[in-house]
C-alpha cells in the first residue's frame, strides 16, 4: 500500500491462522508440485495467508479416518497464490516445506468435531463450512491442529537469493555491510516487530540490522547477534522500550497506537532455527532494562 510519506508498507502481522481443504484427487499433485487447486471466491483469504504455515486437511467425505489419507494430515508455507486463465478461471497455491503431521487427525472425534466452528448453533455439522476451500481458524485451533507453537511469526522458506536493495544512512546502522545483508535475506526483507519492508520509490530500503547487545560493546557479527526491524522499533529495541522474551514474544512498556496496531506480538523470524536471534543475547538485553527482565 504506497502512503502519503513516500514510502510502501507490506503489512503482515494480521495475517489469519487457517486451514486448506485439499481434495483426495489433488493430493499427488500436491506432493508433486506443490500445487493446491482452489476456486476463485478463496483467493482474497489465500492471498492474506502468503508466506505463513498452514493445516492442511483432507476433504470432509475423507475426514473420518484418521491417517495420511484423510482428515488433517500435514502443513505448509504458503508461497504464492496464482490466478490462471484458461479454459476454467481458477487459482492454484503454490506451498512449500510440506511437512506430515506426527499424529494425523480426523475431522470428527468423539464428541463432537476438531474445529468447534465446523458446529452449527443446533450442535450439527457445518458442511458448507467444512467444504470452504480455505477456512480462518484461531491461533489455539492452530496449536490443536499442528501439534506446533512454530507458526506463522516465522517469516517462510529461506531466501538466500533475495535481492539486497540499497540502505538508507542510519546513525546506528549495522557497521558490517555483508552481515545487514544476510540478516536482510534471512527476515525475507521485513521488520521482525511490525512486518512492513519500508521500501522507498528510490529504491532504498529503510530497514536497519540491529544488533542485541551493542556493536561498540561486543562485535558479533553472526546473523543470529542481529534483528532486522524498521527504525522506530529499532530505537524502541535499544532503549528498552520493547522487551523480547524468550519464546521471541515482545512486551512494549508503553503502550501508543504505533504498539496497540500490533495483535500477534510475536516476532516475525527467519524460517531457519540457527538465524534466529540468540536466547542468550536477548536474556541479556532484557537484564539492561532489569525492572523488565
Amino acid at each position: 500500500m504506497l502512503l502519503a510519506t513516500g514510502y510502501v508498507l507490506a503489512l503482515t502481522w494480521d495475517v489469519p491462522h487457517a486451514v486448506i481443504r485439499v481434495s483426495e484427487s489433488h493430493r499427488e499433485q500436491l506432493e508433486r508440485d506443490g500445487r493446491i487447486p482452489i476456486r476463485l471466491q478463496f483467493v482474497a483469504l489465500a492471498r492474506r495467508c502468503q508466506d505463513w504455515r498452514v493445516v492442511l486437511y483432507q476433504s470432509a467425505r475423507q475426514a473420518g479416518r484418521s491417517s495420511e489419507t484423510g482428515g488433517y494430515f500435514a502443513t505448509a508455507i504458503v508461497t504464492a497464490v496464482l490466478v490462471l486463465e484458461g479454459r476454467d478461471v481458477h487459482a492454484e497455491l503454490l506451498v512449500a516445506d510440506l511437512r506430515p503431521l506426527e499424529n494425523p487427525q480426523p475431522m470428527f472425534v468423539q464428541g463432537g468435531f476438531r474445529e468447534a466452528s465446523l458446529r452449527t448453533s443446533s450442535g450439527q455439522f457445518n458442511g458448507w463450512l467444512a467444504a470452504e476451500d480455505v477456512r480462518e481458524i484461531t491461533r489455539e485451533q492452530y496449536r490443536e491442529l499442528a501439534g506446533d507453537d512454530d507458526q506463522a511469526p516465522f517469516t517462510g522458506i529461506p531466501d538466500d537469493d533475495l535481492p539486497v536493495p540499497r540502505f538508507q544512512t542510519h546513525l546506528r546502522q549495522i557497521r558490517d555491510g555483508r552481515l545487514r545483508d544476510r540478516v536482510y535475506q534471512a527476515y525475507r526483507g521485513k521488520c521482525a516487530i511490525s512486518g512492513v519492508s519500508l521500501l522507498y520509490p528510490n529504491g532504498r530500503c529503510g530497514l536497519v540490522a540491529a544488533h542485541i547487545i551493542p556493536y561498540a560493546i561486543e562485535p558479533h557479527n553472526s546473523v543470529k547477534d542481529a534483528i532486522l526491524m524498521a527504525p522506530n522499533w529499532h530505537s524502541r529495541f535499544d532503549d528498552g522500550g520493547v522487551i523480547i522474551h524468550d519464546d521471541y514474544s515482545w512486551t512494549a512498556i508503553v503502550e501508543d497506537s504505533e504498539t496497540l496496531a500490533i495483535r500477534d506480538r510475536r516476532l516475525h523470524l527467519p524460517i531457519r532455527k540457527t538465524d534466529r536471534p540468540d536466547l542468550g543475547l536477548l536474556a541479556r538485553k532484557r537484564a539492561l532494562f532489569i525492572k523488565y527482565a
